[in-house]
Order: structure tokens, then C-alpha cells, then sequence
């Protein structure tokens, strides 16, 4: 029986809405005791107003807000902000295909939340005001933006004519049937800037080398990155949360990276594929395919692949990360915005852009997904409301994953589908996304998925033990910490080293804005737990170098406790003993035998009254034949042990 009964009392169901709490669901709560200062931060600490300065280029996708002649706020879902020098602002609905005002200004934007909560206003007089169908989901077919000589064009179907808008040149709005497509304007964006590649020194199994982001560019862009891959010719494409893309052209020899402004004015961008060839961007209500039509090296088509699922406006309801399945599936979290049909869900969408649906429900404000090359597909949903701890899942077809506010079930769920594994907040406080290392690669950790955590900046070994009917798993830290919150991770064809990116955020141990770094295994010993096996008394725990069989014997280089959690509206959870499940505190578990296995590299340990509980930690202190140390905590979960 699995420890979920335990905790799944039904006042807790009751409430399907979460109790009177001090901080917003989607805020962290500070940490406490001996902790590092970030753990403790909250607003105004995250407020930053950069953003209202940042050049996007001529329009800026985004859920707007504006007022009518009578004062009445609308809200335009999926808003396009056409930037018209000293015709002020005109405000397209890409959900309708048709213009909604004009102001004489230009926007607004809110400092909170480094400027990525609150929806933009125009400013300034209105100069017309149309409002138009309020809708969190498209009414028209809308094909994607042009960048023409004289603008933004834009051209969608509606009443089975396809028509192209456009802004003329006395600031009017004005639409024409679509014969072809505009020709392309001139490049806008001008020369790459080129930074610093600075390799770091071997450190062990890895060295981290810095891919230096130009964070003082003259466009005052930011640099929060939020997803990383790669071009057929090898070069780097990121994606940042504040619309832009760009193209990154490392030079081994010089040392050198170029940065090119390929993309700019996009919706909260939190995830990037390349599929065939083109850069694939994840904006907040549609996936968007960039062209560059000319081949000057920058967009000037941002084709809508799919916008087949609702864009509800709220603060914190973002769309993150962008994986593809072995069929060219689509994949990607729709969080918050419980009260639509698909908020909080795990959505796919159709390779060919024709089909958006709910692949899974019961998400709360998960960041990141990974996808094996056989189709596994894992993510990691956040502390919170409904989540007692950071949790680790392989995400199945109709599964619900724990946010009752987002079940969408016509008779409420009573339990969850298990996670593969627990993570206590001083593990990772806040969840990334998931790749699997391609086998060859990274020495021991071959095949193997691995594990970022945004909030610690932080890689680790993901392990699953598929011995039972339920998969079940654990974590390693593998030692390594990049520059800011870690959270997409994919690895070079080429040169097989794994590029990461990440941000800064609210809680989370980032140094910088963002960072584009990459790890290369250095082939030395790697002193890491590869693998976990839950045996019906105790765990067998997988090393990466054969060990020191005294070192195995000696238990003193072992410790272990285990604990619960409860699953309820309230923001996260205490731990809860599982000697007495009323009793807050954990348990410590005496570790009675260890023996190594005839590989020289497994453990097995025997451990007093093994049972199935949400939080298992195991550390370990020993030595490795050749003469290292292996010390560390091995994090998991136990679901079943026959």
C-alpha cells in the first residue's frame, strides 16, 4: 500500500479552492533557519523596471489591457503592440485578426516580477477605440506576422478568405485580400556582438565553460534564458523570457562568441526546438515557426504553427518549455489558469500544428519537461498549493498530477498518479527541466536522464528503478553549479557537450540574469550514485567507479530517515514521521548490513523495517578502489518494495 493513503483524507478534498495564505499560490514561501539570503527574498526584491526600456523592435506580442471611451478595461489575450513612431500605438488581436486602438503613446509595462507578471497598457490619448470579441481562444485562423518595407503585416483567414492587415502611412489600419506574401524589409538588428568564450578549468569529472552573454548590448535587452538548441550548421539558438531570439556562433580558436538578434517582440518565450531545420518558439498562446525568408539572418516571418489552446491572461500562467517525442509530437506545460479547460495541463500538440489537447492534468507551475529518445516523458512541478514538495513525474496519457484546483475531471479525483520521486526544498526548491544523456556519452552517466533544479542551479543524476509495477526514483547532486537558474539542458550533436541555460527569478540562487554555459566531461572519475533499485529490505544504490569493499562494510558511512508528506490545499508541506503519522519530524533509519555486489560498483543496504515512504535519504561517506571518496545524499522515493 502506498503511503498516499495514509494522507488522503477526505476534509481535504473538500476545499478544492486553497485556505487564506499571506503569499500569492505562485509565490514561495521564505525560508527559514540556516539558509542562504536568496532563500529568504520576496517582493519588492524582484522588482526590476528594465524591461520598459528594452527595445523589442517594432511590436511586442503580449495579453494588453486598455480602457474604453466609457473607462471599461478590456483585455486583448493575444495582443500585438505595433510600435508606429509618431503615430503612437496600434493594438492588433492576433485571435481575431482585427485592430483594437490606437494611442498616442507607446506602453507601459509593470516593474513587478522583472516586468513578466503584469499585462502592458498604451499610453497616452486614445486616438481610436474599437473593442472587439473578448476570448481566450482564437475566432479567426491567424497565419503569423510579416516584417515588410514599410512594417508589420499580418495575415490570417476569417469566412474562408485569407486577408492580409497592414498599418498604412497616415497610422491607419487597413486589410486587403491575401495575394502573396509581402516581400521581406531590411535587417534591423545590425551586427552580432561578440563576447568572450571563457572555458573553465577541469574540475573533477567536468569543466564548465561560459558562453558570455552580452548583457550590456545596446538594445538594453535582457537576458533571462528560458530555452537552448541547435541549428543543422551547429550554432546555438536561445530564447529569453523577454521576446527575443538569438543565434550564437561559437569560434573554438578565438575564443569568441557572436551573438546575433535573430527574433524580437514574442510572448513570454519559455521554450525553443529546432524541428527540420527552423527555429521553434514557445510563446505564451502560440508556437511559432521563424523564418528568415531572405537569409539576412534574422526572422521576418513568425508563423503561427498552433494556437489552438486558450491564453487566459493571468499573472503568473505561463507556457513553458518545448520538447518533441520520437513521432514529432509537440509538448509543453500550460500552468495556472485553473478555470479554463486546460490550464494546468500537460498539452500536445500535432507535429503538423492541427491538433492541440490535453495529454495530462493536475499541474501546477512546472517550468520543464525532458523527453527520452523512446518516448518517456518526465517534469517537475513546483512547491506550492496542492504539492507538498518539489516533484519529479513521468507524465502518462490522462494522468493527474496532483493540483486538485486543475483535475478537470466531472468526479473529482481521491488520490494522484505517484511521482517518480520526491524532493525535499533543501534538494531543489524549485524544479527545471529533464535530458537524457545520449549513451557513450558522459562516461557512467550514458543513457541516463539528468536533473536541473532552477531554484539550487544545479544538475543532478535522475535514477529510476523500473523493477516494479510503478516506476520509482531519486536524485544525486553531481557537484556542479551554474550561473543562474538553471532550467533547459540539450546536448550538441557535434561536439557532445551539454549546453544548458537558465534565469533569474524569485527564489532561486542565480548570479546573473541568465547564463549560456556548457559542461564537457573531462573522463575523470565522476565519484557519483548512477542507479537506485528499491529490494524488500532496503535499496541497492549503483556507483559510478568500483568501490573499496572495507569502505562498503564500515556502516558507519552511512545515515537514513524517511518521512511523509501531506497532500493538501495548503502551500507545500511538513514532514511527518512515519512511525506516527500525526507527528511532525522524521524518522531515522538504522542501516543494518551493506554489502557490495560481485560488479565492484553496487551497494546493497539493509535498512531496518523498509516500507514504502515518500522521502527516503540515504548518505554515504566511502571510498572507491582507487583510492577517492564518494560522499553525498541519494534523495527517493519508495512506492513499492516487493
Amino acid at each position: 500500500m502506498r503511503p498516499l493513503a495514509l494522507l488522503l483524507l477526505t476534509p481535504l478534498l473538500v476545499a478544492a479552492e486553497p485556505p487564506k495564505v499571506d503569499l500569492d499560490d505562485w509565490t514561495p514561501r521564505p525560508a527559514t533557519g540556516q539558509v542562504e539570503p536568496w532563500e529568504t527574498r520576496r517582493d519588492p526584491q524582484w522588482d526590476d523596471a528594465r524591461f520598459q526600456v528594452m527595445d523589442t523592435g517594432p511590436f511586442l506580442n503580449a495579453t494588453i489591457k486598455y480602457a474604453d471611451a466609457a473607462g471599461k478595461n478590456h483585455l486583448v489575450y493575444r495582443g500585438t503592440a505595433l510600435r508606429l513612431g509618431e503615430f503612437g500605438t496600434v493594438v492588433l488581436d492576433r485571435g481575431t485578426g482585427q485592430v483594437v486602438g490606437q494611442w498616442a503613446g507607446g506602453l507601459t509595462i509593470s516593474a513587478k516580477r522583472f516586468g513578466l507578471l503584469n499585462t502592458p497598457s498604451p499610453l497616452g490619448k486614445a486616438v481610436s477605440v474599437t473593442p472587439g470579441v473578448e476570448s481566450t481562444l482564437p475566432t479567426v485562423e491567424f497565419h503569423g506576422l510579416y516584417h515588410t518595407p514599410t512594417g508589420v503585416a499580418w495575415a490570417y483567414t476569417a469566412g474562408g478568405h485569407k486577408k492580409l492587415g497592414r498599418v498604412n502611412s497616415a497610422g491607419s489600419a487597413e486589410t486587403e485580400a491575401f495575394a502573396k506574401a509581402p516581400s521581406t524589409g531590411p535587417a534591423r538588428f545590425g551586427d552580432p556582438i561578440v563576447t568572450k568564450l571563457v572555458r573553465g578549468e577541469a574540475k573533477g569529472a567536468f569543466a564548465l565553460d561560459t558562453l558570455t552573454i552580452p548583457h550590456d548590448n545596446r538594445f538594453k535587452a535582457l537576458f533571462f534564458c528560458t530555452g537552448v538548441d541547435f541549428l543543422p550548421d551547429g550554432r546555438v539558438a536561445v530564447c529569453t523570457a523577454h521576446g527575443d531570439v538569438w543565434v550564437v556562433t561559437v569560434d573554438e580558436a578565438a575564443g569568441t562568441c557572436s551573438w546575433r538578434r535573430f527574433a524580437a517582440g514574442m510572448y513570454q518565450p519559455m521554450g525553443l526546438k529546432v524541428v527540420d531545420g527552423k527555429v521553434h518558439v514557445l510563446e505564451r498562446g502560440q508556437l511559432t515557426r521563424l523564418h528568415d525568408r531572405n537569409n539576412d539572418g534574422e526572422a521576418d516571418f513568425y508563423e503561427n504553427v498552433c494556437n489552438r489552446w486558450h491564453c487566459g491572461g493571468g499573472e503568473h500562467s505561463y507556457d513553458t518549455c518545448l520538447e518533441t517525442d520520437p513521432a514529432g509530437n509537440f509538448y509543453f506545460h500550460k500552468t495556472g489558469d485553473t478555470h479554463l479547460s486546460d490550464g494546468g495541463c500537460v498539452m500536445k500538440i500535432a507535429k503538423d500544428g492541427t491538433k492541440c489537447e490535453v495529454f495530462a492534468t493536475g499541474t501546477r507551475h512546472p517550468i520543464g519537461l525532458g523527453i527520452s529518445p523512446t518516448g518517456v516523458i518526465t517534469g517537475a512541478d513546483q512547491e506550492g498549493n496542492w504539492m507538498p514538495a518539489t516533484r519529479i513525474d513521468e507524465y502518462k496519457p490522462g494522468g493527474f498530477y496532483g493540483d486538485f484546483r486543475a483535475h478537470h475531471r466531472p468526479t473529482p479525483p481521491t488520490t494522484y498518479d505517484p511521482p517518480l520521486c520526491w524532493l525535499p526544498r533543501e534538494t531543489d526548491n524549485s524544479a527545471g527541466g529533464q535530458v537524457w544523456v545520449p549513451p557513450g556519452a558522459f562516461g557512467p552517466l550514458g543513457g541516463l536522464p539528468l536533473h536541473f533544479s532552477y531554484g539550487r542551479s544545479k544538475p543532478f543524476v535522475l535514477l529510476r528503478d523500473t523493477s516494479h509495477t510503478v516506476t520509482q526514483g531519486g536524485a544525486w547532486d553531481l557537484g556542479v553549479t551554474f550561473l543562474s537558474g538553471v532550467c533547459r539542458g540539450r546536448f550538441h550533436p557535434t561536439d557532445g557537450h551539454l549546453y544548458v541555460c537558465g534565469l533569474n527569478g524569485w527564489q532561486t540562487a542565480a548570479k546573473a540574469d541568465g547564463c549560456l554555459q556548457r559542461l564537457r566531461y573531462t573522463g575523470q572519475p565522476m565519484h557519483a550514485v548512477v542507479g537506485m533499485k528499491v529490494v524488500p529490505d532496503g535499496v541497492e544504490l549503483a556507483f559510478s567507479e568500483p568501490l573499496d569493499a572495507a569502505s562498503v562494510a564500515d556502516l558507519s558511512g552511512y545515515k537514513a530517515a524517511w518521512w511523509n508528506y501531506r497532500w493538501a490545499a495548503e502551500y507545500g508541506s511538513k514532514r511527518y514521521k512515519v512511525s506516527d503519522p500525526k507527528a511532525e519530524g522524521q524518522d531515522t533509519v538504522p542501516v543494518t548490513a551493506a554489502t557490495l555486489l560481485p560488479d565492484g560498483k553496487t551497494v546493497r543496504l539493509t535498512l531496518a523495517g523498509m516500507q514504502p515512504v515518500m522521502q527516503l535519504q540515504v548518505g554515504v561517506r566511502l571510498k572507491t578502489a582507487a583510492g577517492g571518496s564518494v560522499t553525498g545524499l541519494t534523495t527517493m522515493t519508495v512506492h513499492a518494495v516487493k
